[in-house]
């Protein structure tokens, strides 16, 4: 078995430093920041992180990875996130058709599509250990919006559990109707 010197969620650091996934055992890649350049690098690369870091952790659903030494964040980069992995259109299927259900308010849908999501995020045992039975609708609406990257379907799904009472999303989509986004201006 493979050892880590840190872990977060399903991803660790090897002890060679790369960015692994846990379950697969595979070097994650991404695009690391270039400080010369204020940017990210263009080509996705293997992700090694620096020797002399106390931990790290990545901020989701956007993939940004965060080093920590001593009480100092850094951002390092952004680890790609594939939530199909090789592309396999039943599974593709199978997540658009939850998502639908869903959005048409159907609570155990939403709570199964969160589930999907997390495990690009969470190791399988995290997830079935934990006790989605009082989870409200309204709240799997906005536990959807931190994983999910496409935001038009952030949107409705933040729509939707503010109009279920969440307030969670309430204050999320104040800011993107503040901001301007997918709203229409008259």
């Amino acid at each position: 078995m493979q050892e880590y010197k840190f872990t977060y969620g399903r991803w660790g650091i090897d002890t060679k430093n790369f960015l692994t996934d846990i379950v697969t055992g595979k070097h994650c890649v991404g695009k690391l920041y270039k400080k010369s350049l204020q940017d990210l690098a263009v080509d996705y690369i293997e992700i090694k992180l620096p020797k002399n870091i106390d931990d790290f952790y990545i901020d989701f659903p956007k993939g940004n990875i965060w080093t920590k030494k001593g009480s100092t964040n850094s951002w390092f980069g952004t680890v790609k996130i594939d939530y199909f992995g090789d592309k396999n259109k039943e599974e593709h299927a199978l997540f658009l058709s939850l998502v639908n259900e869903a959005l048409f308010g159907n609570r155990n849908s939403a709570i199964e599509l969160l589930k999907q999501l997390g495990k690009v995020f969470y190791l399988e045992t995290e997830i079935n250990d934990y006790d989605f039975s009082t989870t409200t609708y309204g709240q799997a609406c906005y536990y959807i919006t931190m994983f999910m990257h496409d935001q038009k379907y952030n949107f409705q799904f933040l729509q939707l559990g503010a109009f279920n009472g969440n307030p969670d999303c309430q204050e999320k989509l104040a800011g993107y109707y503040e901001g301007g986004y997918y709203v229409k201006r008259i």
